[in-house]
C-alpha cells in the first residue's frame, strides 16, 4: 500500500485503517511493514489524544504502537527498523489477534446502519404526510485541499456545531425549514465533509437551486477561506437523474409516489453499510456520525430541534 501524500488527521486515520485490514488479510513483507509502521506512528502521534474515540483498526493500532514502544525501550522511533524478524513477527500477531474486534465493529455498524436507515425513512414519511408539498435540497460541505491540513476532528466539529445552531434558529436560507439530515464522513482525499439534506416547507419556500448555494455561502462564512461545496440542486444534476427517473430533489408532491420512492432509495446513501471505509474512524463522547431534526407532528404546527441517532 501507498501512504498519502497529503498529511492531515483523516489522511492518516484512514492509511492507518487500511494497513491494519492489509494485515489481516494479507501477508506484508517485513521490510515493508517497518517502514509503513514507521512513518504511520509518527503521523499519527501529532494528532493522538487519549480522550478520542476510535474505530477497532485505529484502536488496534494503539496497542501495536505501545508494543513497539516497549520493544524500542526508550529508543527514537528511527529506530523501528532495528526491530528483528521474530519481533516483526510478533507485532503481525498481535494485529491477527486482534481480527474478532474488527468483525464485531463492522457488524454494530451495518446494524446501526440499518437502524438508522429505518428511523430517517420513517422520520421523512411522517413530514411528508404532514404537507401537501415539500422543497428537497442536498449539498455536500467539505474544504479544500489545501485547508486539510489546518482541520481536525477538532475544527471539524467546531464548524458543524455552529451549522446546527443556524438550523435551529431558522433564520435567512433555513428560514421554512421543517427537517434536514446530517451525516458525517472523513476520507483520505476529501478529509472531513458532511452530507446535508434539507426539507423546507414548499408552500413557503421555492428556487431550490439557490436554497443550495445560500447553504454552501453560508457554510463559508462559518468556515472561512477553504470552505468548498456542491450544490445537487442544480439543472444540471437534477436533469441528470429526471433522465434515468431517478431525482429525489426540488419540490415534491404528496401524492407523487416516484418522486417519494427515489427520496427513500436516497436517503439510504446516508445509511450505507457499503460505505464502512467513508465512516468517521475518530469521534468524541457521543458524536454521531447521522443526526436529523426532530419533528413533532400536529397539523401546520411544528418544532426542529437536534436529535443524534
Amino acid at each position: 500500500m501507498r501512504l498519502s501524500d497529503h498529511i492531515h488527521q483523516a489522511s492518516v486515520l484512514s492509511d492507518i485503517h487500511h494497513f491494519i485490514e492489509c494485515n489481516l488479510n494479507h501477508y506484508v513483507e517485513h521490510a515493508v511493514f517497518l517502514d509503513l509502521l514507521q512513518e504511520l506512528i509518527v503521523r499519527f502521534k501529532q494528532y493522538h489524544q487519549e480522550l478520542l474515540s476510535y474505530a477497532a483498526t485505529i484502536e488496534i493500532f494503539v496497542l501495536l504502537m505501545q508494543a513497539v514502544e516497549q520493544m524500542l525501550d526508550g529508543r527514537i522511533y528511527d529506530e523501528i527498523s532495528t526491530l528483528d524478524a521474530q519481533q516483526v513477527n510478533q507485532l503481525q500477531k498481535l494485529i491477527l489477534s486482534q481480527r474478532e474486534k474488527v468483525k464485531e465493529h463492522l457488524q454494530r455498524y451495518k446494524e446501526q446502519q440499518q437502524r438508522n436507515r429505518e428511523s430517517i425513512q420513517s422520520y421523512m414519511q411522517t413530514i411528508i404526510k404532514d404537507h401537501h408539498k415539500l422543497l428537497l435540497v442536498r449539498v455536500d460541505l467539505s474544504y479544500t485541499k489545501e485547508k486539510h491540513g489546518q482541520i481536525g476532528l477538532q475544527d471539524f466539529y467546531q464548524h458543524i456545531q455552529k451549522l446546527r445552531q443556524l438550523l435551529k434558529d431558522q433564520q435567512g436560507c433555513f428560514a421554512e425549514l421543517k427537517g434536514y439530515v446530517l451525516k458525517l464522513e472523513q476520507g483520505r482525499d476529501k478529509g472531513f465533509h458532511a452530507h446535508l439534506l434539507f426539507i423546507y416547507n414548499g408552500s413557503k419556500r421555492q428556487n431550490d437551486t439557490f436554497l443550495g448555494q445560500a447553504v454552501i455561502d453560508k457554510w463559508q462564512e462559518i468556515v472561512g477561506e477553504g470552505a468548498i461545496g456542491n450544490n445537487c440542486n442544480t439543472v444540471k444534476y437534477k436533469q441528470r437523474y429526471l433522465q434515468t427517473g431517478r431525482l429525489a430533489l426540488g419540490m415534491l408532491h404528496r401524492d407523487d409516489k416516484q418522486m417519494t420512492d427515489n427520496l427513500m432509495l436516497l436517503l439510504n446513501y446516508f445509511a450505507n453499510e457499503d460505505k464502512y471505509d467513508q465512516s468517521l474512524l475518530v469521534s468524541y463522547a457521543g458524536m454521531r456520525c447521522l443526526s436529523k431534526g426532530e419533528y413533532q407532528p400536529h397539523g401546520r404546527q411544528y418544532q426542529l430541534k437536534s436529535e443524534s441517532k
